[in-house]
């Protein structure tokens, strides 16, 4: 539900250590001619094929997805540890800190973290194959098929295939969250445990939804969905507008106490944005 940008800083660094690990320790030429079949020229190309293409490679040619070099260093190099490494300082936590995503793209209801325990880095955050590598070993190190996610939906999606990517740059438009309520409800009348959130989905997130159990998921949250349809009802615009006036608070700063925080960069990492937004509007 929520989308994943990658910075070409990112995408720099991930492609000059593969590059590095496969000078290192595998046949350089053989990976060539792997996907020079694909009709890709250079392993640059390979590594940062945009999400319809991953798409069409595997629907018209999984066959041609079998080599397994990548999976191998997938394995052995970036994803064994914190002192285990694809190139210099290059692998899994590195990738995340990186990409900088806190909270689980898929469900928008788990925080992703990087913790220390005895000097050792640990981390929360599960990386999800879309294109699971043990069917498409080949894309096992292709960066729009590495998708940090939270260990709740990593273990419900295990090998299976999602509908919808959060590296498409429509993930956030395919669903719209919205409680299970009369139109025109007085929310006096009910109790918070009635506030049921369900989701609409399209398109590939239908599959997402019901392959992650997103709605049973999000049964627990009907409190908070109830507390925020309820402000939303209590405080209308033109109500902000007259507590602005009457106490001098920023607009900014009344909404932020009612629907929670308003600035891009603290929303970014909290959790339930997608349901905040849709609920609310704000």
């Amino acid at each position: 539900m929520r989308r994943i940008n990658v910075s070409p800083e990112l995408i720099k660094i991930h492609t000059d250590a593969v590059k590095a690990r496969i000078n290192k320790s595998y046949d350089k030429s053989e990976i060539i001619n792997n996907i020079k079949s694909l009709g890709v020229g250079t392993i640059e190309e390979f590594l940062t094929a945009d999400v319809d293409t991953l798409k069409r490679w595997v629907r018209e040619c999984p066959e041609k997805l079998d080599f397994s070099q990548f999976k191998n260093m997938y394995q052995r190099f970036f994803s064994n540890g914190a002192d285990k490494f694809v190139d210099k300082d290059y692998n899994a936590y590195k990738f995340l800190k990186e990409l900088d995503v806190t909270v689980c793209p898929y469900c928008d209801d788990e925080y992703l973290d990087i913790v220390e325990i005895d000097d050792k880095q640990k981390r929360t955050s599960e990386i999800d194959h879309f294109f699971p590598k043990s069917r498409f070993p080949a894309l096992a190190m292709c960066i729009y098929n590495l998708v940090p996610s939270g260990q709740n939906c990593n273990g419900l999606k295990l090998e299976f295939e999602l509908g919808a990517d959060p590296y498409e740059s429509d993930i956030e438009s395919l669903s719209f969250l919205y409680p299970d309520l009369d139109v025109g409800v007085l929310l006096d009348n009910l109790s918070p445990n009635e506030c049921k959130v369900l989701f609409h989905p399209k398109d590939g997130m239908e599959k997402n939804v019901s392959l992650l159990a997103l709605e049973q998921r999000y049964e627990r949250h009907a409190p908070e969905a109830y507390r925020l349809l309820r402000n939303r009802q209590l405080y209308s615009e033109e109500k902000i507008n007259e507590i602005v006036k009457l106490t001098g608070q920023s607009k900014e700063d009344i909404i932020s106490s009612l629907f929670g925080p308003q600035d891009i960069k603290i929303k970014k990492n909290e959790l339930r944005q997608k349901m905040l937004k849709d609920l609310t509007g704000y």
